[in-house]
Order: C-alpha cells, then structure tokens, then sequence
C-alpha cells in the first residue's frame, strides 16, 4: 500500500514511544525475576540439597532463567525498534509540517500523493516572472520536503 500524506498524518509515533518505554518496564520486571530466581536456587539451596532431585530442580531453574533471559532480551530488541521508529516518525511527520508551512506561505496545494500545484487562481492574476519564480521555486522546495516525509516514513514503516 502506497503511504499518503493524510496517512502519514494521522500516525501518532507517540503511541509507539510509549509502548517502547512499557516494554522497557517490562524487561525490568523480566529481570528481576530472573534475579529472583537465581537468588532462589542459588545460596544455601544448592549448598544445602543435593542428590538426583537437587540436580533436577537446578537444571529446571537453569532453564528458566535462560527463557526469562531469551524474553529480556527479545522485549528489549522491541523495545529500540518502536523507539526508534517512533523517532523517525517524528522526524517524518516533522518534515512533512514544513512542506505544508511552504506550500500555505505561497498559497500552494498539497496533494495526498505528496506533489504541490499551484491553484489556477493564482496564475490568473498577472505578478510578474518574480513572483512565477517564486512560486515555482516553492513548489519544488515543499515538495521534495513533502516526497522526503514520505520516504522517510515509509522506511520507518517497514
């Protein structure tokens, strides 16, 4: 699906920088019962205990902390991914406002495909090649802002 520009605007990257900092919380709370866990079977337990049944519920401890620690670590691998594509959204949608302080300054459409025209009815009144320049030059300039929003968003999407 092609992005757009009404898309684009209605992404909210904020949603995403708070479900990174909840997995982030979540990879403290991951580990703390790793700690627990550890501080469980480890000390005066394994000191104390020992025999077939010691063995077995120490492999079994073992191989819970290596889960809570593949856990952990995959919270925390999302977590940089939604914080950083919160990040570039922001940047996008940053980017993306400029092209359309441009395009309003000089009485300029903005299309949903991210190109900007000029309204017909500014050409009707005759100002001058300055002011045809000017609104050529700020064509270009708002949409390339507007395609680079695009770009970059998409790129943050995928």
């Amino acid at each position: 699906m092609t992005l757009t520009v009404g898309r684009l605007r209605s992404w909210r990257p904020e949603a995403l920088s708070v479900a990174a900092a909840q997995l982030r919380v979540m990879v403290c709370a991951v580990d703390a019962q790793h700690d627990a866990l550890a501080a469980q079977f480890g000390g005066r337990l394994v000191a104390d205990w020992t025999g077939p049944a010691a063995r077995v519920a120490s492999t079994h401890g073992a191989g819970r902390q290596a889960s809570l620690t593949g856990t952990a670590e995959g919270l925390g691998a999302c977590a940089i991914v939604l914080g950083a594509a919160a990040e570039a959204l922001t940047a996008a949608k940053s980017t993306l406002a400029a092209a359309q302080r441009v395009a309003d300054s000089a009485g300029l459409v903005l299309h949903d495909d991210g190109h900007v025209s000029i309204p017909p009815a500014l050409l009707a009144v005759p100002r001058g090649d300055s002011h045809l320049d000017h609104l050529d030059r700020s064509v270009l300039v708002s949409t390339a802002l507007a395609r680079r929003a695009l770009t970059e968003a998409a790129e943050a999407d995928r």
